[in-house]
C-alpha cells in the first residue's frame, strides 16, 4: 500500500516522539499553536523579502545617488503597505511606482482590459514589454482582487451597468480602510569626523512614518525626520524633528482625478518646465524620463531637495481633456552673498548639523504657480504648460570680477522671478513604436528642445533614441529632464539604449551618450564633450 505522508510531517514526527511523561497534549497544543502563528508570518516576510530584493535588483542598474534610492524605497514600500488591486490598476498608478514607463504601464492596463481579471499571478509574466525585475514588482505591489462588470453595448444595459459599477465601488470604498506606522533609528558604533568638530546633535540619525487611507479615495500622511548630527531642539525659534512633511490625497471623485493638500511631487509633461520628482542616472531613466503624461504624488520621503508645498489638482471636465494647476510656497536652504543680499546658491542636502548649516535653514522663501493642459487620443496626445517662479531674494550665482573658476555660473539663471511655457506633444504608431517631445522658452528668450523615438520590435526588445538641446542661455529653474548635467542648459546631445531579455531570468542592458558642452562646465575653461558608454 502507497504509504502518504503529511505536508507537515516534521510536525507529526516530532510529537509522535515526544516522551510520555512529558505531556502530550499540552505539547502538543503549543507545537499547534506556534505553527499556526509562524505560517502567515513566515509568508508575510518571504513577500516582503521578495519585493525588496526586486527593488535591490533595481538599485543595481543605478548606483549613484542614495537620496533619491531611499526615495524608491519609500514609494515602494508605502504601495506594498497597501497593495493595488491589479485588476482595476489605473496608468497613474503603475507610473506612480516610480519604476514604470509610459508604454510598459499602457501594456499592463490593455492586458487587464483584454484577458481580465486575472486569476493567477503567473499571467503577469505574459505581459509584454515587462522585463523580468518590473514583472516581479508588479506582482508582489498587486493582489487579485474583483473587477467590474464588462460595459454592455446596449442602451438599457449600460444605465443597468452603471448602476452596479457605482455599486461596486462602493463595496470597495467600505472595504479599504487602514494605516501604517513606522519608527526607524539608526546608531552608529563609531565617531564621525563631524561628532568630534561641530555637529550640534547626536549621532543618531531616526525618523517617523505614519499613513492613514479612509476609503479609496482619501489618504492623509505624515513623515518626521531627524539626521545624524542635528539638534533635536533648533537653537533658532523651531523645535522637535528638523523635517517635517504632510499631506493629504483625495483621488477619482467625480471630475477629479487627483488632488493633493500640503507637500507633494509634480512632473508635468517631459519634464522641460517643471519636474519635482526623482530622476535616477540614464539607464533607470531612459524610460521614465520619456512619459508625458501628468505624475502628481505626495512627498513621503524624508528628502528636501525636490518637493512642492500647496495645494495641486488633476482635473478631467471632458472625455480627453486634462487640467492641472498648482501652487506652492516654501522655505528653502540657499547660500546668500556677503552682504546678505542676494542667493548665490541654492542648496538640497537638507543637512542642518553645523551653526553655518543652521544660519543657511529656510533663509529664503519660494513661490510658484501654473498648470498644465492636455489632449489625448487614443494613438497622440498634446499639451501645453506654463510656470512662474518667485524668490523672495535675488538669485545672483555670478558677481562681477570673480575668478575664472567661476565662469561656469555667468550664464546661470538670474533674478526673482523666472517663468517657463512648453508644449508636449506625441505620436503612437501601433503599440511598438512611439515618438514624444517637449519644446519650451522662457525668460531667457531661447528654446530648448527633447524628443524621443521608441521601437520595440519584439516584447523582448527595446530601442530607445533621445535628442536634447539646451542652450547655454536657457534656464528652467524648476524643470529637469535627461541630462548629464543635472539640470536642462548648457548641453545638447544625442542618447541610445538598447534592453534585451532573452529569457525570464536573463537581461542585457546599454546605453551609448555623446554630449557637447558649449559653455565652460564646472572645473573646465572651455567647450567640452561627453561620451558615455555602459553595458
Amino acid at each position: 500500500m502507497k504509504q502518504i505522508v503529511p505536508q507537515n510531517s516534521w510536525l507529526f514526527s516530532l510529537i509522535a516522539s515526544t516522551p510520555p511523561d512529558v505531556g502530550r497534549n499540552a505539547f502538543l497544543l503549543v507545537v499547534l499553536a506556534a505553527w499556526l502563528l509562524c505560517v502567515p508570518v513566515q509568508a508575510q516576510v518571504s513577500d516582503k523579502v521578495l519585493w525588496e530584493r526586486f527593488y535591490e535588483m533595481l538599485l543595481s542598474e543605478d548606483e549613484d545617488d542614495e537620496t533619491m534610492a531611499e526615495d524608491l524605497f519609500e514609494t515602494l514600500s508605502e504601495i506594498a503597505a497597501s497593495p493595488l488591486n491589479i485588476n482595476t490598476i489605473t496608468q497613474e498608478e503603475i507610473l506612480s511606482m516610480g519604476c514604470f514607463d509610459e508604454r510598459q504601464a499602457d501594456a499592463v492596463v490593455k492586458y487587464v482590459e483584454h484577458y481580465g481579471p486575472l486569476k493567477t499571478k503567473g499571467e503577469i509574466l505574459m505581459i509584454p514589454f515587462l522585463d523580468p525585475v518590473r514583472s516581479g514588482l508588479l506582482s508582489c505591489l498587486t493582489y487579485l482582487g474583483e473587477a467590474p462588470q464588462r460595459v454592455p453595448r446596449t442602451l438599457v444595459d449600460s444605465l443597468m451597468f452603471d448602476q452596479g459599477r457605482r455599486n461596486f465601488h462602493r463595496a470597495l470604498n467600505e472595504q479599504v480602510r487602514g494605516g501604517e506606522l513606522v519608527a526607524f533609528a539608526r546608531v552608529p558604533l563609531y565617531v564621525r569626523k563631524g561628532d568630534r568638530e561641530g555637529y550640534n546633535g547626536t549621532r543618531i540619525k531616526n525618523w517617523i512614518r505614519g499613513n492613514y487611507t479612509a476609503n479609496r479615495h482619501l489618504k492623509v500622511g505624515l513623515v518626521a525626520s531627524q539626521d545624524a548630527g542635528e539638534p533635536f531642539f533648533q537653537r533658532q525659534g523651531g523645535c522637535g524633528y528638523d523635517f517635517y512633511s504632510g499631506y493629504v490625497q483625495l483621488r477619482r471623485y467625480g471630475v477629479l482625478k487627483n488632488a493633493v493638500l500640503g507637500r507633494y511631487r509634480l512632473k508635468l509633461g517631459m519634464g522641460l518646465s517643471l519636474n519635482t520628482n526623482s530622476m535616477f542616472n540614464k539607464l533607470f531613466s531612459q524610460g521614465t524620463s520619456q512619459s508625458s503624461i501628468t505624475s502628481l504624488r505626495p512627498h513621503s520621503s524624508r528628502s528636501e531637495g525636490n518637493y512642492m508645498q500647496g495645494a495641486a489638482v488633476q482635473l478631467e471636465p471632458v472625455k480627453h481633456c486634462e487640467v492641472t494647476l498648482f501652487a506652492s510656497l516654501r522655505s528653502i536652504d540657499v547660500s546668500l552673498n556677503e552682504d546678505s543680499t542676494a542667493i548665490v546658491t541654492l542648496l538640497k542636502t537638507g543637512y542642518h548639523r553645523t551653526d553655518s548649516e543652521l544660519r543657511r535653514r529656510h533663509n529664503v522663501h519660494s513661490s510658484s504657480a501654473g498648470g498644465r493642459t492636455a489632449w489625448n487620443q487614443d494613438r497622440w496626445h498634446v499639451g501645453a504648460t506654463a510656470v512662474w517662479t518667485h524668490y523672495s531674494l535675488p538669485l545672483q550665482p555670478y558677481e562681477e570680477g570673480s575668478s575664472l573658476s567661476q565662469l561656469y555660473k555667468l550664464h546661470g539663471a538670474s533674478g526673482k522671478e523666472f517663468w517657463n511655457l512648453s508644449v508636449d506633444y506625441g505620436y503612437n504608431l501601433g503599440r511598438r513604436l512611439r515618438i514624444a517631445g517637449e519644446t519650451g522658452t522662457g525668460d531667457s528668450h531661447r528654446v530648448a528642445t527633447i524628443n524621443s523615438l521608441s521601437w520595440m520590435p519584439t516584447p523582448r526588445l527595446s530601442i530607445t533614441a533621445v535628442q536634447r538641446f539646451y542652450p547655454y542661455r536657457f534656464h528652467s529653474v524648476m524643470g529637469h529632464s535627461l541630462s548629464d548635467n543635472g539640470s536642462c542648459q548648457n548641453e545638447s546631445g544625442f542618447f541610445t539604449s538598447v534592453t534585451w531579455t532573452p529569457s525570464s531570468r536573463v537581461s542585457v542592458m546599454g546605453y551609448s551618450d555623446i554630449a557637447y558642452f558649449p559653455w565652460p562646465r564646472y572645473q573646465a575653461l572651455g567647450s567640452s564633450h561627453l561620451f558615455d558608454h555602459l553595458l
